[in-house]
């Protein structure tokens, strides 16, 4: 298709922990060999989803905001990498000939980070930018102001000035 195999992967980067953005992390590093790269709360995140007893904290939290408690019963459960790799705000990762600063932009989850590559202004956003909705700011109890952190995040990728962004779900969004 591209003249790539799998073992072409050189890194998998991870933005945050949500299911739909390392169901197959494990796969991909088992099949490449590639490191899988995080924030270490998105680790810690990650290992929390194959723990039972943290939905039903999601259930009493829902439950203390005057939502109706719904047993959940793991319902995001997916095999976790072997190894994680971490990465914190300022640390530079290199893939594809280049150099991606890192930037923790916490808010629609704790752990998400950015990677921007400065030479072309090329921003890899996660969920922190999409192009036609706004991603939902997390639920968690910790941190205390989500939404704030949120706002941050969004000011400081602004300051970067991306000609092209990478977002999570959707089409490339370009100046």
């Amino acid at each position: 298709w591209l003249g790539r195999t799998l073992q072409d992967i050189e890194l998998i980067l991870l933005t945050h922990a949500h299911p739909d953005h390392i169901a197959l992390a494990r796969d991909l590093q088992d099949a490449s060999g590639a490191p899988v790269v995080c924030h270490p709360i998105a680790q810690r995140m990650f290992e929390a989803m194959q723990d039972p007893s943290s939905y039903r904290r999601m259930g009493e939290i829902l439950a203390e905001h005057g939502l109706e408690a719904v047993p959940v019963e793991q319902p995001f459960s997916v095999p976790l990498p072997r190894h994680f790799e971490h990465v914190e705000e300022g640390d530079e990762v290199h893939m594809a000939g280049a150099a991606w600063r890192v930037l923790w932009t916490p808010g629609h989850e704790w752990g998400h980070v950015v990677f921007f590559r400065p030479t072309d202004r090329v921003l890899i956003a996660g969920d922190t930018v999409l192009g036609k909705i706004t991603p939902n700011i997390s639920w968690h109890v910790d941190p205390p102001d989500p939404l704030d952190q949120y706002l941050d995040s969004l000011d400081r990728v602004a300051a970067l000035e991306p000609a092209v962004v990478i977002p999570g779900h959707g089409r490339l969004i370009e100046e």
